[in-house]
């Protein structure tokens, strides 16, 4: 079992709503629905639980930058390490993103 996992297998010390962030991982039906992002900033695994009507937009996700929001899990160190998930936002493809010379002359006063 990898560091990453022992994380997400650690029972939360307490929950609070936000919203978290990273590459999408993992998608699995087995035992219930759910996914796994990696953080984008720690590289930690953090398991996301969600109904079958999200797993086919993760699905769909995988290997992308996500964000996630819902009740998030924290572990004892204040890490996120589960999220109850109301909603998945894939992030823009790099390719995707205007150029800041394209944003030029946007704000004219």
């Amino acid at each position: 079992m990898s560091i990453e996992d022992r994380g997400i297998m650690q029972e939360p010390e307490y929950e609070d709503s936000g919203t978290v962030d990273g590459i999408l991982s993992l998608v699995s039906v087995h035992g219930g629905y759910r996914f796994r992002i990696s953080d984008y900033l720690t590289g930690q695994a953090i398991e996301c639980l969600v109904d079958e009507s999200m797993i086919k937009e993760a699905t769909g996700s995988l290997g992308k930058r996500v964000e996630v929001n819902g009740l998030i899990g924290y572990t004892r160190q204040g890490f996120p390490n589960r999220v109850k998930a109301d909603g998945i936002t894939p992030f823009p493809a790099p390719h995707e993103i205007p150029h800041f010379s394209e944003l030029k002359g946007i704000l004219k006063r």
